[in-house]
């Protein structure tokens, strides 16, 4: 740190001439977003910090706001933070469809399930949104599976609307028959909200017995998009490719998982 600061209890992470790295969050959160309680800006901060820093245990509040009163790009003034100066910046792609999106609803909070279903039909990948919701600077989760923007504290009556709206559009879903031919073990399933919007599945017990504990390449139409992943008793990490086949909620759609390469082949089938 430069030497004009003198802090107390620790000390902030550098990240080359550009200063803290915290420094660098909190003018671009506060750019957009305005003036916002210092405890908004701490746990936004370290959320982000989860995600770009993993092995790095971000410093506590005494360090933050210690750092905050002696950095004269800020201001700390009755537990509010804002920048001194700096020009006011906007959201951009995604991240600012996401800032209209939950705009637009009561009380500023929306249900996963609901934001994902908006991105479907905007087109917006589904990770992504996924990524914002749980990380981003500007967004924060709230109530059991609801997003808003940061700074924002929902009501709860706003909150169980907005439970409700996702709990109306959110199917699970389901195993429609299955087999094993050879190495390969062919499950067909009708698409549901947490494939589709997660890429999350929880398997059969006996189907799980035959595919688990491998990591399987996901491939639609002989090219591959990422991996699927085990997580206790969950396959995760369909999004992009039901994306990319183009699956909607209630479609068929064949999983054939080779357990001998490890490959996993998503195919649409025809509807009955």
């Amino acid at each position: 740190l430069p030497i004009s600061f003198n802090l107390s209890y620790g000390y902030l992470y550098v990240n080359g001439k550009r200063g803290t790295y915290f420094s660098k969050w909190a003018a671009s959160l506060l750019s957009c977003l305005g003036p916002l309680p210092f405890e908004e800006l701490y746990l936004a901060t370290q959320r982000f910090c989860t995600v770009q820093i993993p092995r790095i245990v971000f410093p506590p509040r005494l360090v933050i706001r210690e750092f905050l009163q002696q950095n004269s790009e800020f201001s700390l003034d009755d537990d509010e933070v804002s920048l001194i100066s700096g020009e006011v910046s906007e959201l951009q792609g995604r991240q600012k469809w996401m800032y209209d999106v939950i705009s637009s609803c009561a009380g500023r909070v929306i249900h996963r399930a609901k934001l994902f279903e908006l991105a479907r039909q905007s087109g917006v990948p589904f990770g992504t949104v996924a990524v914002y919701s749980a990380y981003s600077l500007y967004f924060k989760p709230v109530g059991n599976s609801c997003v808003t923007i940061t700074g924002n504290t929902p009501s709860d009556a706003a909150i169980v609307l907005a439970r409700d709206i996702g709990a109306a559009i959110t199917v699970g879903t389901e195993t429609r028959r299955w087999r094993v031919d050879g190495t390969c073990v062919i499950v067909e399933i009708s698409v549901g909200t947490d494939i589709s919007h997660s890429g999350v599945w929880s398997p059969k017990v006996n189907i799980r017995n035959l595919i688990a504990g491998r990591k399987y390449k996901v491939f639609v139409d002989g090219s591959q998009h990422g991996h699927a992943n085990w997580s206790g008793n969950l396959l995760a990490g369909f999004v992009t490719g039901l994306q990319v086949l183009g699956a909607n909620i209630g479609d068929p759609v064949q999983m054939s998982f080779d357990t001998s390469g490890e490959v996993l082949e998503l195919s649409l089938l025809p509807a009955e």
